[in-house]
Parts: C-alpha cells; structure tokens; sequence
C-alpha cells in the first residue's frame, strides 16, 4: 500500500510527525475493511506509528498506540495480523523495559509466549522468540 510505504520513507527521513500523520490517514481510510490483507497494512501502520511516536519522545501515546493494535486486531487468527500483534506487545514491553518498568515488561513478554506459542507462521515466531530471549 503506497500510504504506507509513503510513511515509512517520512520516518526514515526524520520527519516523524508527518509519518504518524500519514498512518493515520492509512488507519482512517482502510480501518474498516474486512480484507485481511489491508487489516494487516492497518495493523502494521498502527505499529509504526507507535515507534514514531517514540522517537518523537512521546512515550506514552506510543505505549497506547501499542495497546490499542492488540485491542483492535488481538483476536484474529490471520497469520499476518497475529505477526503485528506480537510484533506490537515485544515493542511495548521493550518500552517498558527502557523506562525501567521492567516487572510489566516482563508479564507483556510471558504473554507473547502464552499467546503465540503453538503458532507455527515464520513472523510470529519471530516475535516470540525474541519475547522467550528477554523473559528472565
């Protein structure tokens, strides 16, 4: 989907308000499809969106944005989606990590594991590979 693609360049170039802006206007316009593979976009749009946030130091809006792509897309069972939900609690625990939160990073790493353990999809397994590495 060019809007994404579009934000992703925004980021890379360090104009991060412009790319939370665009995911926005992705989640807007496609939010409410029924296309798995365009609610994968949005889902990947809304994790993007979080680590712009971060960068522009507005942590906490980050952290909802994180929270807000498990709420919306949580309880699918598309492969493609499930990736971007795992991809979105192992970012959030890590931002909990970094801001010395470490006991509710820890439970959002041992949720991946529970959560998305028996999936066998190469990008899930990813997320909770790295989730069962950070777990003490």
């Amino acid at each position: 989907m060019a809007l994404v693609n579009k934000a992703a360049r925004l980021g890379k170039l360090g104009r991060n308000q412009e790319a939370v802006a665009t995911y926005n206007e992705v989640v807007q316009r496609f939010g409410e499809s029924t296309d798995p593979s365009l609610l994968e976009r949005v889902a990947r749009a809304m994790v993007n969106k979080a680590s712009n946030l971060a960068t522009l130091n507005r942590t906490a809006q980050a952290l909802e944005a994180l929270d807000a792509v498990d709420e919306r897309f949580g309880a699918s069972t598309e492969p493609q989606i499930q990736q971007e939900v795992a991809r979105a609690l192992v970012n959030k625990a890590r931002r909990l990590d970094a801001m010395n939160r470490s006991l509710e990073a820890q439970r959002v790493f041992a949720a991946v594991v529970e959560r998305f353990g028996k999936v066998t999809h190469r990008g899930v397994r990813k997320h909770v590979d790295e989730a069962k590495k950070l777990l003490l």
